[in-house]
């Protein structure tokens, strides 16, 4: 959900429900008190019948806001917590895991590395990994695997490579990988079409598909690259 009060939220929101999503992560950027009162107030505008979750990649809470923060995400069943404190807090991160019922998601400044991962997992760090294939689809599934040995699970972070095309076939093939992110108008569905792919991975009706086609399965219209083409070499 993009926008600076709630009522653009919510407008946001309602967008994207319109158009077939299913659930909805917020950024506020304001204080822990501020977020909490906020948390309540997107529950009320849509029920309980839609998901949403929590990005606090544009705020920083110490651990004892952090706390207060899941808490309150548990009493208006969000879906998880995501980015609750910097990356570098390892400890801080095991501990915050412990107390809560709510999920936490984490380690996405850290998808680079496979081996760094794979200790926020064996550290319990995190219910939620962070991954994204633009680091390789091979550590994606090794990490995949990983979290299920320690009742995890992965989820890819944006929309990915090939404008979502790599996500949509892992996120179909991996078992424990639950969402597909996206974040339209500004995502990798517009930025393909806008150079000629004709199949992005675009979610309808809360579902997100695959092209079955050779490779990624990406067609191309080759019209559109003769337009773009400034020279040749």
């Amino acid at each position: 959900m993009r926008g600076a009060s709630l009522a653009e939220l919510v407008k946001d929101g309602e967008a994207a429900l319109q158009n077939g999503y299913e659930v909805l992560k917020d950024h506020l950027p304001y204080d822990a008190k501020v977020n909490i009162r906020l948390f309540h107030e997107l529950r009320q505008s849509f029920g309980d019948q839609v998901g949403l979750m929590h990005d606090a990649a544009l705020t920083q809470y110490t651990y004892e806001e952090a706390l207060k923060v899941g808490r309150a995400l548990e009493a208006e069943e969000f879906i998880w917590l995501e980015e609750p404190l910097p990356d570098r807090q390892l400890e801080n991160y095991v501990r915050l895991t412990d107390a809560l019922d709510i999920p936490v998601a984490g380690a996405e400044t850290l998808m680079h590395d496979p081996e760094l991962s794979a200790l926020w997992l064996r550290s319990g760090a995190v219910d939620v990994l962070r991954v994204n294939g633009r680091h390789g689809t091979t550590p994606v599934l090794k990490l995949a695997h990983f979290a299920e040995m320690h009742n995890a699970t992965v989820e890819t972070n944006t929309y990915g490579p090939l404008f979502g095309l790599v996500h949509a076939h892992q996120n179909c093939g991996i078992g424990n990988i639950r969402w597909f992110e996206t974040s339209p108008p500004f995502d990798g569905a517009s930025m393909g079409e806008e150079i000629g792919m004709m199949n992005p991975a675009v979610p309808r009706d809360g579902w997100v598909s695959y092209p079955d086609s050779p490779g990624w399965g990406a067609d191309w219209d080759w019209k559109q690259f003769e337009k773009k083409r400034v020279a040749t070499l």
